[in-house]
Order: C-alpha cells, then structure tokens, then sequence
C-alpha cells in the first residue's frame, strides 16, 4: 500500500511539493496570530478579510502537502480515490475563494485610497472604523492595495494558464509540476507581500520571531501509474 513512485522524477515532484507547501506553515501561524491578538489590525476590516484568506491558504498548503504524498505513493492513492477528488475539490474552491475575496479588497482598497470611499458602507459584522483617517492609516491602505492588485494579477494569469494549458503547452510531467508550483508558491507570495507592505505586521511578526523559539517542520518525503493533479478539474490523471 505504501510503495513509492517508481518513477524517480515523479517522486521527486512529490517531495519538492510537500517540502514547498510545508514551509508556509509557521510563517501563516504567526501571521494569523500577530493580525488576530493586534487590536489596530484586528479592527480593520481590511485586516480581518486578509487573515480569512491567510487561513484558507493556510488550509490550501496542507491540501498541498497531500498532493504531494498522493504523487509519491500512487498505490495508496488508488485506494483513495474519492477522498483525494474531494482534497482536490476542496484546492479548488479554496483557491477561487481567495480569488474573489482579493479582487473584491483591491477594488474597494483602490476606492478608499484614491476615491476616498466611505469603507463603513461595505462592513456588516466588523466594527465600525473612525471617519478620521489619519496618514500611518491611509499608508496602511495603499500597502493593502498593492498586496491585493499583486495578488489578483498573479491569480489571474495563473487561472489562463491553467485553462489554456493544452493548447499553449505539451503537456509532460514538468509542465504539470510547474503548473502545480505556481499554485503552491501563492500562498508564500501572498505571506512575503503581507510582510514586506505592512510595517505592522512586519514588527509585529519579527518581534514574535525574536522571543519565540522557530518552528522546525519536516519536509514529508505495484504501480507505474503516473499520478497527476488537474487543477481546473480537481481530479487525478492516471496514466
């Protein structure tokens, strides 16, 4: 059941991924915890859509490592079949999910930067902000903007490539790799962006750096069957 890849480059994707997407887990922990116990940030809505999206890629880099162990024992995964079309599934909606909610932020963050528009319009459950926006404020609003408009741009391209895989390229096992780790990278896209634009979260992050101890996390490391995952059908290719 648990026999690896025969085939030595799939292995090796298998490795590389799980290794890639287990490096996001704790610098999301301590990004969704440096926003959710900083009262300034917690209180901004903008904050708080962010640290949604940071645990569904949080979630989504986990679903990755899976990925990748599902690459490196293709019998096991044979075994599984339905419940690796839900990790895929569940990839997916993860993935659009974040879609729509970094295009909605950029749009409204483009709206209260250069527009001056009133964000207590578009709240329901957060609480209200102050009418006065101070500079440091309005600052903290055009780092979002830049974060956001990245993000939906990377996202964007990422989706065309996706859907037009078969016609703009041949499509070999490091093709699909490289389709693959584009995805896996966002998640460390979106994290390096927080903490490069934000200076709150970036001194706020650091100081937690300093006076915890690091995470230390584990790369994870029958059948010739070559185990591929199609992202715009959620469903593994078995060849």
């Amino acid at each position: 059941m648990f026999e690896t890849n025969p085939n030595l480059q799939q292995f090796t994707i298998g490795i590389v991924y799980c290794f890639i997407a287990s490096l996001a887990f704790p610098v999301y922990i301590q990004i969704i915890h440096t926003i959710y116990f900083t009262k300034e940030l917690n209180d901004n809505v903008s904050y708080k859509l962010i640290n949604t999206m940071n645990i569904g890629d949080l979630v989504q880099s986990f679903l990755h490592v899976l990925t990748g162990l599902f690459i490196i024992f293709p019998t096991l995964t044979q075994k599984v079949l339905t419940f690796v079309k839900i990790v895929g599934y569940t990839n997916n909606c993860l993935f659009n999910s974040s879609f729509v909610i970094i295009a909605v932020l950029a749009l409204i963050r483009l709206g209260v930067a250069f527009f001056h528009l009133n964000t207590n319009k578009w709240k329901f459950w957060m609480k209200k902000k102050r009418q006065t926006q101070s500079y440091s404020s309005h600052r903290a609003e055009i780092a979002i903007l830049i974060q956001a408009s990245v993000l939906t741009t990377y996202m964007g391209l990422l989706m065309a490539l996706w859907h037009n895989a078969e016609l703009w390229f041949e499509m070999t096992d490091i093709t699909l790799a490289c389709l693959n780790g584009s995805w896996i990278v966002f998640p460390h896209l979106n994290s390096f962006l927080l903490i490069v634009t934000n200076r709150s979260i970036r001194m706020q992050f650091l100081t937690l750096r300093s006076s915890k101890p690091n995470f230390n996390v584990a790369a994870s490391s029958t059948t010739g069957a070559k185990i591929l995952f199609t992202r715009s059908s959620a469903t593994v290719t078995m060849k």
